[in-house]
């Protein structure tokens, strides 16, 4: 069975409840998260458990899609409701209870080595950076095709917009010229930066605690301060 009909799976399963609360909700312009307990998603389905710990960028990614999805199939099952029903676009899964084991939990903050991995990290946020609004994505097209795709930021080099050089049409197009398309639907987010720092009583006997910065999105934007102890997954 696919990756996502594992996950819709599960999420009939142990998330309607959750999912058609969702849908009664009038704001459709809110973001709204879903908390998936990793443990009992394991125990129920090991293999997808370990796909999430082994690709969960790719994986977190595509479970928002199904969220969607699964509204929908929802919202068709429950037509005679009374109440209104609207799918959420703007929903977010949120991956919890990693098991503490130090493979999965880190209380000193992950080195090169850890790139890639999911992990739980504790720490004290020290600095709180002022939300903004980030556009996280743009719609392009070929000049030549006439094909529209994405363009994503990119985190590693300061949450930029980078333009192909060419047209990413599978077909093989060489057209050069990409421009912007003007798209109806606006793809920002809300977004904050924290520094978090090691908690003193975790570090080694006479080291200096490390600091890394956190990037929040959504539902997680303006939820702590600085002085909070916060679990970052």
């Amino acid at each position: 069975m696919a990756k996502n009909k594992m996950f819709e799976e599960y999420l009939y399963t142990f998330h309607e409840d959750d999912l058609l609360n969702i849908l009664k909700s009038e704001n459709k312009n809110q973001h709204y998260s879903l908390t998936i307990n990793f443990l009992t998603l394991f125990e129920k389905n090991a293999k997808l458990g370990e796909e999430i710990l082994e690709d969960s960028i790719n994986l977190l990614e595509q479970f928002d899609k199904d969220l969607i999805i699964v509204q929908r199939v929802l919202k068709e099952n429950h037509k005679d409701n009374t109440v209104k029903l609207r799918v959420k676009k703007k929903i977010h899964t949120r991956i919890t209870a990693l098991p503490l084991c130090p493979e999965l939990h880190r209380t000193i903050f992950p080195r090169n080595e850890d790139i890639g991995s999911f992990l739980r990290v504790n720490g004290t946020v020290v600095r709180t950076v002022l939300p903004k609004l980030l556009e996280y994505k743009k719609v392009y097209y070929c000049s030549k095709c006439k094909e529209p795709f994405d363009v994503k930021i990119d985190y590693e080099q300061f949450n930029k917009l980078v333009v192909p050089l060419r047209c990413p049409n599978v077909e093989g197009c060489p057209g050069t010229n990409l421009k912007p398309l003007k798209d109806e639907d606006q793809y920002i987010k809300d977004y904050q930066e924290i520094k978090i720092q090691e908690q003193i009583g975790k570090v080694g006997l006479g080291a200096m605690p490390r600091s890394m910065w956190v990037s929040l999105e959504d539902d997680l934007v303006d939820k702590c301060k600085p002085g909070d102890d916060v679990i970052i997954w």
